[in-house]
């Protein structure tokens, strides 16, 4: 007969963090360099750039990659240390509309951007924003302090007044996170587990917004402390705040229509969409919400769907399909 084989949290926390994105990007941000190298703008750039209605109050704080053309920034305002890449090529928007790299109408702040578009932004603070990506009619994408983009917050799962915490990591899988809503009482194994989340949260926290390779986000009022992955698209959503949303080229992840998503990790291929609100939340792969669903306090399961009901409180999934004026509260 085969041995049971014995769950160890923290060994599964160690494994599923191994290769972590976010744990890539926090370390480029703390070696301090743009990925490109950069140069002073000469005089006559620094010109050009106020004839075409840029605004900065300390050039020498914006540093340009070699081959910068100035004809790819205008009308934007700079503050605080700004890196620019050379801007070359174009980029594809929804609807197959094409527009080129660079900078058109938006006030940048202490920002890393990279071969990208950028256009009608009211505010960008503190971001690293990758080749190809766009950030097309956005409010504000900013980062306020240091942020660990939902690592470490606690979802309140089978008791809505507490007692079976499930401690978010970006890369949790449903056994993970099953294992800490059966197991809620105190033990060396739980706390092996909190000692290791603890020192895993500080290696992700991150001095900066982060936003991946080819991530499109547009038409959206606020995202705040957000880490958004390769490829993800945020499209018309009204909040992000406080996120970590996993997405990749095969597997995009997208925030929708009015959604609002905020203290949660969104793993690859997730979409949330048509008004669905989710807050203190993981969403497993392939998981998505949309229909007016609210999910809060809830881990949710790859390949399962909520749809127009209310989550609260529980883990659900995977392959669990959940629809109409549907209610689950407190359930494991």
């Amino acid at each position: 007969m085969a041995a049971t084989r014995t769950f160890i949290p923290s060994a599964a926390l160690k494994r599923l963090v191994r290769g972590s994105p976010l744990l890539a990007s926090a370390s480029q941000l703390r070696e301090g360099a743009a990925p490109f190298r950069t140069r002073n703008l000469s005089a006559q750039e620094t010109l050009q750039l106020e004839r075409q209605g840029c605004v900065c109050l300390d050039w020498t704080k914006v540093r340009v990659q070699e081959g910068f053309d100035t004809a790819s920034v205008r009308e934007a305002t700079f503050e605080g240390e700004v890196a620019l890449a050379k801007f070359t090529g174009t980029v594809m928007l929804p609807g197959h509309v094409s527009l080129p790299t660079g900078i058109r109408r938006a006030h940048i702040r202490d920002a890393v951007v990279g071969n990208c578009c950028i256009h009608d932004v009211g505010l960008i603070v503190r971001q690293v924003i990758q080749d190809a990506a766009v950030v097309f009619r956005v409010g504000s994408l900013v980062a306020s302090g240091t942020s660990t983009f939902a690592t470490g917050v606690r979802l309140q799962v089978g008791l809505e007044s507490g007692g079976r915490e499930v401690p978010l990591v970006a890369e949790m899988d449903m056994e993970l996170a099953s294992w800490l809503a059966l197991h809620p009482e105190e033990s060396p194994e739980r706390q092996d587990f909190l000692d290791n989340l603890a020192t895993h949260a500080e290696s992700v926290r991150h001095g900066a917004g982060w936003v991946g390779e080819g991530a499109l986000l547009c038409n959206t009022a606020s995202i705040r402390n957000a880490w958004i992955g390769p490829h993800a698209r945020v499209d018309g959503a009204i909040l992000v705040r406080d996120v970590a949303v996993l997405s990749s080229i095969d597997a995009p992840t997208q925030i929708r229509d009015g959604a609002v998503v905020e203290h949660a990790v969104l793993q690859c291929g997730v979409q949330v969409r048509t008004m669905a609100v989710v807050r203190k939340a993981l969403m497993c792969e392939a998981s998505g919400a949309s229909r007016h669903a609210k999910i809060l306090d809830a881990v949710i399961g790859p390949n399962t769907e909520i749809q127009e009901g209310e989550v609260t409180s529980s883990l659900v999934g995977p392959l669990v399909g959940f629809h109409h004026q549907s209610m689950l509260i407190a359930c494991l």
